[in-house]
């Protein structure tokens, strides 16, 4: 269920040398606008793109481990 609910929710867009998230102030809403101010559009580490890292993520909550 998770897998159907949040895949391909956790992505985010992010400056290409460190790697931090972008500020609400540069206005990006999407994939397009991420790449076309020459931003990386990268998937977050924690993620329900597929049923293991489903269980994956479920597992870290549980144990309280990231």
């Amino acid at each position: 269920m998770g897998v159907q609910l949040f895949g391909g929710k956790f992505y985010k867009c992010v400056y290409v040398g460190t790697h931090d998230r972008v500020n609400i102030s540069e206005n990006i809403k999407n994939i397009i606008d991420c790449l076309n101010k020459n931003f990386t559009w990268e998937n977050s580490r924690i993620n329900f793109d597929n049923v293991l890292n489903g269980y994956l993520a479920l597992f870290q909550v549980v144990s309280y481990e990231i």
